[in-house]
């Protein structure tokens, strides 16, 4: 009923490795994906009730406070910032508040609900790497299981995969 032992009974040991590798690969890059924060811009309570503005500012180069809910300098305001009414503080540019996660993201892409996780500044690699090797995956995995299942002559393909393969 499965593929890959039907490929290594004949000799074809290349395509069920690599595809275990591109299946690991692309196992570590969900886990990652999923793990990492996305780049989460702390509120307003948190920044206060922790005293990191000072770090947050040698971070993000701006004062994430500043606005203190009277709006932002007209210097922040022409250079993209955004204040943020629900999360309380100054969002750089192209950052944007995640409905779903109730969070405030740097370089918010979106939230996808496959990872359950905004992807933004700090994941969006990780989020990339696990597309390429799901295409991937599918673009190995489909082929030769269809060859597989809709094969009546199994055997005879078999023998001239190994022959492809070698």
């Amino acid at each position: 009923a499965f593929v890959a032992p039907a490929l290594v009974a004949n000799g074809i040991y290349l395509l069920p490795g690599a595809t275990l590798a591109v299946f690991c690969t692309t196992t570590g890059l969900l886990c990652a994906t999923c793990c990492t924060d996305p780049g989460i811009i702390p509120r307003r309570e948190v920044v206060l009730a922790t005293g990191t503005a000072e770090q947050l500012r040698e971070a993000l180069g701006y004062d994430v406070l500043e606005g203190d809910g009277n709006g932002i300098s007209a210097k922040l305001r022409k250079e993209g910032y955004r204040l943020c009414n629900t999360c309380g503080i100054i969002r750089p540019p192209r950052s944007s508040h995640c409905g779903d996660c109730d969070n405030c993201v740097m370089r918010y892409d979106h939230h996808c609900p496959f990872v359950n996780n905004c992807v933004g500044q700090r994941n969006y690699h990780f989020f990339f790497g696990f597309i390429s090797c799901v295409l991937v995956l599918a673009l190995m995995v489909l082929p030769a299981l269809a060859l597989h299942l809709l094969n009546p002559r199994k055997e005879r393909a078999m023998k001239n995969a190994a022959k492809i393969d070698q």
